[in-house]
C-alpha cells in the first residue's frame, strides 16, 4: 500500500475502457487518506499540427491510425476519477499554447 501514487503523465496514454482498469487498481493501491497526483494533457489541441491528428469523436491524438493520447476536458478528468472512488482535494489547470494540462490532486478515502 501507498500514501502517495503519481501519474507522471501517464494517464493520458491509457485509451478506453482501460482507463477504469487503470483508476481502479492505482485506487486498490493507495493506503485510506493516501493521495493521487494526477498529470494528463486535457481539452482539445491548440497546435496545427496537434488539430491535425486530433479526433474530436473519441477525443484522441492519433499515431498512425491508432489512438495515443486521451484528451478529456478538465472536467470529465475529475468526473472519471471521482466515479473511480476518489475524492476531490484540488486542481490546478496550466492553459499552453499547444494543450492545457492539468494537476489534480485526489484522495482516497
Amino acid at each position: 500500500m501507498f500514501d502517495l501514487v503519481v501519474d507522471g503523465n501517464c494517464l493520458h496514454c491509457v485509451i478506453g475502457a482501460e482507463r477504469a482498469l487503470v483508476l481502479g487498481e492505482i485506487r486498490r493501491i493507495i493506503r485510506r487518506g493516501g493521495m493521487f497526483l494526477v498529470s494528463s494533457m486535457c481539452g482539445p489541441p491548440k497546435s496545427t499540427e496537434a488539430r491535425r491528428d486530433y479526433d474530436a469523436g473519441i477525443r484522441c491524438l492519433i499515431r498512425d491510425g491508432v489512438p495515443s493520447r486521451f484528451m478529456p476536458s478538465p472536467e470529465s478528468l475529475v468526473q472519471e476519477c471521482l466515479a473511480a472512488g476518489f475524492e476531490f482535494v484540488s486542481a490546478d489547470l496550466s492553459k499552453n499554447s499547444w494543450w492545457d494540462h492539468l494537476e489534480l490532486l485526489l484522495a482516497r478515502p
